[in-house]
């Protein structure tokens, strides 16, 4: 059952599998894929990622777009 969870619930290879501190054990199931899929959420919009100068992927699109309006302008 554990390889039937959705892509986006799956660890991500090298980053290991623990999802959060052990001091909050888990009930079943959904409460795994529940703070897996949190964990997923934070590792893509609010983690500062080191391959987009240390920005979190919101602040690149706000760069990204500002520049953009200045060579538009």
């Amino acid at each position: 059952m554990l390889f039937n969870r959705p892509k986006y619930a799956r660890p991500i290879e090298g980053l290991g599998t623990r999802v959060d501190p052990p001091c909050r054990p888990r009930r079943d199931v959904e409460h795994v894929e529940l703070a897996t899929m949190e964990w997923v959420d934070w590792f893509n919009t609010e983690r500062l990622h080191e391959s987009i100068d240390d920005l979190t992927p919101i602040q690149a699109e706000e760069v990204h777009y500002a520049a953009e309006t200045v060579a538009a302008g």
